[in-house]
């Protein structure tokens, strides 16, 4: 499941790349892969992120990293990935062993923080009082209050 998730990914970069195609054609093209990652490919469809951010931070410009080619033309599709990572996190999978158990939580609580919408609020909600998890958790509820009062979608 883990390498079907990262192949996923991996095809709808691709078709994200063609400059033959238009966007409506892209989206066409990776429809059943979204789909498919958040059905069967759902526990699986976090790591990839985890892991696209981790190599996203290192670049100067966030945004023509991979991960940022995603967020920007399927943000809707990300935020509900991320959600449905945090709803089940007990039952996520990964194709790498991660340093800490909280470290891909971290992750996603970070990326919902710039990508979260009024959605998100109730599902970070469940954080608050974490041990751990609970600062970056109320900085990104902040966040996303901050960014629905000034009317930015993300």
């Amino acid at each position: 499941m883990d390498a079907e998730a990262w192949r996923a990914y991996g095809r709808i970069l691709f078709w994200l790349h063609r400059p033959d195609l238009t966007p409506v054609q892209q989206r066409q093209r990776c429809r059943p892969l979204w789909e498919r990652l958040s059905a069967d490919l759902a526990p699986a469809a976090v790591d990839p992120l985890h892991w696209l951010h981790q190599a996203a931070s290192l670049s100067p410009d966030s945004s023509q990293t991979a991960l940022g080619r995603l967020i920007q033309r399927f943000s809707d599709r990300v935020r509900a990935i991320l959600h449905h990572g945090l709803e089940n996190i007990d039952v996520l999978t990964s194709a790498f062993p991660h340093p800490s158990s909280e470290d891909r939580s971290r992750t996603v609580i970070g990326l919902l923080a710039t990508l979260g919408d009024a959605t998100s609020e109730s599902v970070l909600t469940r954080f608050i009082e974490h041990p751990t998890l609970a600062v970056p958790t109320v900085h990104a509820i902040r966040r996303i209050k901050a960014a629905e009062a000034a009317g930015s979608d993300w």
